[in-house]
């Protein structure tokens, strides 16, 4: 789902604003909501999601008690990182017949999520969460969860459990979604075909102010009009 489609402006987040404003269970309509929002990208993946939260939900509450939690957590977190990275690259180089294996949408931003999670814990910067829905929550929440940027627990755990939400910080909240739309719709969206036309030019004949025009207008071989479906 896109953050400027039309499923999503005019479905999706008026239905979970409602819900969210009328239901008194916050954490879980946002962790509800954030799981469908991910599940409608990529349902597939959605066991690996649940499964980051789970890891990261255990070893959090271990590490605070245990530096070889941390290790094993810190550990396991990479090594599902890798398996979804780079298991179709290694079977390739040694010969073996693998069943392709799908990068899961946004995988590098909920692992290294989880790593930051379990390092502040070990560092005493924040207690381990004890709730796993609000937990979940934290983990699963759709605006970062799969174009990042990367949330520290620390910089919202008072507000994973108390939070208000005030006109003043709704009309704040309402104004920067749709600069960030605008930006979106108006410029990456028109900047996409010529920069990806550029780049889609042979090296030996695209000149270095074509180059640097390119570069200006948005990263090489990757549509500005499609950030969000970035697996990792």
């Amino acid at each position: 789902m896109v953050f400027s489609s039309i499923s999503f402006l005019f479905y999706f987040l008026p239905l979970f604003l409602l819900a969210y404003y009328l239901l008194p269970w916050r954490n879980a309509t946002l962790l509800a909501a954030s799981l469908m929002f991910y599940a409608w990208g990529d349902v597939t993946a959605l066991p690996v999601l649940l499964l980051c939260i789970g890891l990261n939900y255990g070893f959090g509450l271990a590490a605070a008690r245990s530096r070889a939690a941390l290790a094993v957590g810190v550990g396991a977190n990479l090594a599902l990182l890798m398996v979804y990275k780079y298991a179709n690259f290694a079977a390739e180089q040694i010969g073996w017949t693998l069943a392709p294996i799908s990068l899961p949408l946004g995988i590098s931003f909920f692992v290294f999520q989880g790593i930051s999670y379990l390092v502040d814990i070990r560092r005493g910067t924040v207690a381990a969460q004890r709730s796993l829905v609000a937990f979940a929550m934290y983990k699963a929440m759709f605006p970062p969860l799969i174009a990042g940027p990367i949330v520290r627990y620390a910089s919202i755990a008072p507000q994973v459990d108390h939070r208000a939400v005030s006109a003043a910080s709704l009309t704040r909240g309402v104004e920067a979604f749709c600069i960030g739309l605008a930006q979106k719709v108006l410029l990456a969206n028109t900047l996409a075909g010529p920069v990806d036309r550029l780049f889609a030019t042979p090296a030996g004949e695209l000149g270095p102010a074509a180059a640097w025009l390119g570069a200006a207008g948005g990263r090489p071989h990757r549509r500005a009009s499609r950030p969000h479906r970035h697996r990792g």
